[in-house]
């Protein structure tokens, strides 16, 4: 039921969170704490379904406990540095601002490991000490839940007479940019569109349905489907 009056709403900080420790287990202080599809707190390792929540701000040692026995405390919105993995793996200053992946509770990796590793957070910097990583924020945060999702990127260019239907070469399709690449006239070329439709046909499951559009004339800006072939970029989203 929606309120009435003013309230005391309990509250704690985004900062700083304690959570519950699986049985078990022993979190070194500022080592990488991830939280397991169980729902509870163990050392950062190289399982998919693990989510990455920050750095332990002291050491918990659930060692012959139960589930939650205990509870620990992470610094989840922070940076941190952590080991650089090596070979095809070793992360560099060209990875500044992207994803990287744990490999253990203190190791991160360029690769998600043909996808057996959980995201780490996003990179701030590379240099001798290791690689600098931060957890939590906005940013991080739609980082994780993309590739949680298994979501990836696919884009091209296609040569659009009107409508066209586009196989963007992914096995389903959850959203979808168009732009024109040859420059808007005002007059064949005013634009262009894509939708996903119900990837059941219409269009079928992987592809996107991308538009050109023109004014109707000059001196009517009503829109119409482009008539000669116009080249539109487009990007797709999905798994």
């Amino acid at each position: 039921m929606a309120a009435s009056a003013d309230r005391t709403t309990r509250t704690r900080s985004g900062e700083l969170l304690s959570l519950p420790v699986k049985g078990d287990v022993k979190i070194f202080a500022g080592t990488i704490v991830a939280l397991g599809a169980d729902g509870y707190a163990r050392p950062g390792r190289a399982t998919a379904t693990d989510i990455a929540v920050g750095i332990a701000a002291a050491q918990a040692d659930n060692t012959g406990g139960a589930d939650g026995a205990i509870r620990v405390e992470v610094f989840a919105r922070i940076v941190g540095c952590f080991a650089n993995s090596g070979s095809g793996d070793a992360i560099t200053l060209t990875e500044v601002k992207k994803a990287v992946f744990v490999v253990d509770d203190v190791t991160v990796a360029k690769t998600n490991g043909a996808g057996a590793r959980p995201v780490a957070g996003k990179v701030i910097d590379v240099d001798a000490s290791g690689v600098w990583i931060e957890f939590g924020g906005p940013a991080v945060d739609a980082i994780v839940a993309g590739v949680a999702a298994g979501y990836k990127i696919a884009r091209g260019v296609a040569a659009v007479t009107g409508t066209e239907t586009v196989a963007t070469g992914l096995s389903h399709v959850v959203a979808a940019f168009a732009s024109p690449q040859d420059d808007p006239d005002g007059v064949a070329l005013a634009g262009a569109s894509a939708t996903v439709g119900d990837q059941a046909g219409a269009p079928a499951a992987g592809s996107i349905i991308v538009k050109a559009w023109k004014v109707t004339a000059v001196d009517n800006a009503t829109l119409i489907a482009a008539t000669a072939p116009k080249n539109i970029n487009w990007v797709a989203v999905g798994t």
